[in-house]
């Protein structure tokens, strides 16, 4: 069972220039696409649905950005890592701020790691291959149980 990326992520132009730069290193699994926190919540919850008395399982790594309408980067960070199951879910924080207190808040509510954005396209692709290497190569990433009911 492969791991699964979600990029969640307000702009369809940072979404696009990730899987670009994910194609360009040879990843070909599908990445998600969610543009708000408040979506990364639906899309768990709607599986839960889903799920009516089966469990669901998968690997997931999620690509999020800080600022984000509806839910934050932030607000659905803490709502994902107070969450039993969902915590187990690896989470990279991309962002364009280099805010001091921005990097302590997310490291704070469980962040697995802080980016900085880079819209310069192959300093992305290397960004991308580091994730890769480590994220999905090497790192043993938990299987989540989305229980239904």
């Amino acid at each position: 069972m492969g791991t699964k990326i979600i990029f969640a992520d307000d702009s369809r132009e940072d979404f696009e220039l990730i899987k670009l730069a994910f194609d360009e290193i040879g990843h070909k699994d599908e990445i998600l696409w969610l543009k708000d926190g408040q979506e990364i919540l639906d899309f768990f919850r709607a599986r839960a649905h889903f799920a009516s008395n089966e469990n669901i399982e998968g690997r997931y790594l999620m690509i999020m950005d800080l600022n984000m309408p509806k839910l934050n980067g932030l607000e659905a960070l803490a709502m994902l890592k107070s969450c039993d199951e969902l915590r187990k879910i690896p989470i990279i924080m991309m962002t364009t701020s280099q805010s001091q207190l921005d990097l302590d808040k997310a490291y704070n509510a469980g962040a697995n790691s802080f980016m900085l954005k880079s819209y310069d396209f192959s300093s992305l692709v290397e960004i991308c291959q580091s994730i890769k290497n480590y994220w999905i190569d090497k790192a043993l990433i938990p299987t989540v149980r989305i229980i239904g009911g």
